[in-house]
């Protein structure tokens, strides 16, 4: 949900809080000594000049619409704002001495965080720092849950968490969320609950926005994700692939020399007491083949090595065609190169 969605929050839907008119009194003007903002204040950032023209406008026309105040239960006789912070400070920044306003005891800091989402007047951030305020309150009792939060707001929890996913933006999307290049809350949601298991490759995309005037809409930052998810997907491997694969691991061999071995006859393990636990299984090669007729049984192996390792496997060979000999007299067998 984004702040372009602000208008579907079920404001009225709210339960436990009595109408807004009927806590407001009587118009009064508030020595602007006596009233104090809210510390815990939804708006953290106020733009300068757009206060510096709102001053302007109350210098000709009075503040038309009074502020929202409530006692101060620390200060007999001063008051806390409950709505209308940039109205006081435009006052004070004219230097003026009262201000119009009603109290409204029953005004909380919810009604508070309701009344900014109305006029589409928090930041996400904002937004999301509140929620925290509110679920972590100093005073155990007044904590809300982010259920409760969602349900005073008309929201769905999802949106409460998607914005509590904020307070662990990476430094870089920070960067371009202040210079208001990034302030989609799906886009920043996404990033955010991606970093950890990408934190490389994102801080890299997002550099390549900070020369540019590009903004990172939600669009951009689900493809760019996907692509990453993407290439996570184990690849199906194909028998050219397996069989490039095996080739690698034959090249990665201590022992370069390459045999095979067509066999007919009687079925044996060429590597039993063949001292060859080394060798590697090459390509097969044209002279690869084997022939029987009634009484012969051919055997054909290519080598492929220097002529010491030929040696060495023509050695081993000829020991395990005595092996063989031992085992079956009546064989007779022969090896040629």
């Amino acid at each position: 949900m984004s702040l372009d969605a602000l208008d579907n929050l079920n404001i009225g839907s709210l339960v436990g809080k009595p109408s807004r008119a009927q806590n407001t009194k009587d118009q009064l003007h508030i020595d602007l000594a006596l009233i104090e903002e809210d510390p815990l204040n939804v708006r953290l950032v106020f733009d300068e000049d757009k206060l510096q023209a709102l001053a302007d406008t109350i210098r000709e026309n009075g503040v038309l619409t009074p502020i929202s105040i409530r006692p101060n239960p620390d200060k007999s006789g001063h008051f806390i704002i409950n709505n209308g912070a940039r109205r006081f400070r435009a006052s004070t920044l004219l230097g003026l001495k009262s201000i119009p306003a009603f109290i409204d005891e029953q005004h909380d800091e919810i009604n508070q965080m309701i009344d900014n989402l109305e006029r589409e007047d928090l930041t996400p951030l904002e937004i999301a720092q509140k929620i925290y305020k509110l679920a972590n309150h100093e005073d155990k009792a007044k904590r809300l849950k982010k259920e409760d939060i969602a349900k005073r707001l008309g929201a769905k929890p999802a949106w409460v968490s998607k914005h509590l996913k904020l307070l662990e933006m990476p430094e870089k999307l920070k960067f371009l969320y202040d210079m208001k290049r990034c302030n989609d809350l799906e886009a920043l949601y996404a990033i955010s609950s991606a970093y950890k298991k990408y934190p490389h490759q994102i801080d890299k995309w997002l550099d390549s926005f900070k020369d540019s005037s590009d903004i990172i809409t939600q669009q951009a930052a689900n493809a760019f994700l996907n692509k990453l998810k993407e290439k996570d997907k184990p690849k199906a491997a194909s028998p050219i692939a397996e069989q490039d694969e095996a080739s690698v691991d034959r090249a990665s061999r201590p022992d370069n020399t390459e045999y095979e071995a067509a066999e007919a006859g009687e079925n044996f393990d060429s590597n039993d007491n063949a001292g060859t636990k080394d060798r590697s299984i090459g390509q097969q090669s044209s002279n690869e083949s084997f022939k029987s007729g009634h009484d012969l049984k051919f055997i054909s192996i290519s080598l492929v090595g220097s002529d010491e390792q030929h040696q060495q496997i023509t050695q081993q060979l000829q020991e395990f065609l005595k092996q063989i000999e031992q085992q079956y007299p009546t064989a007779q067998l022969e090896l040629q190169s």
